[in-house]
């Protein structure tokens, strides 16, 4: 994927997901663009549901994670 995206560098890892939930976490939601074959990553509940709402090259893929609230 990497080579079809030039214009993008691969940096590494940027953060490890946590599987569970805890007190001081939140959801992490994915989407698939089927125009482009990449993914769109949101923890904002709002955002989530103006995509699904209006932006229809975009799948919704559901929760793949937990996130530390920053």
């Amino acid at each position: 994927m990497i080579s079809t995206l030039p214009q993008f560098n691969y940096e590494g890892v940027a953060y490890h997901l946590h599987s569970s939930t805890d007190a001081d976490d939140i959801a992490l939601y994915r989407f698939f663009n089927t125009e482009t074959g990449t993914h769109f990553y949101t923890a904002v509940q709002a955002e989530r549901d103006n995509v699904i709402n209006t932006l229809s090259q975009y799948t919704y893929e559901g929760i793949v994670g937990y996130v530390d609230i920053a």
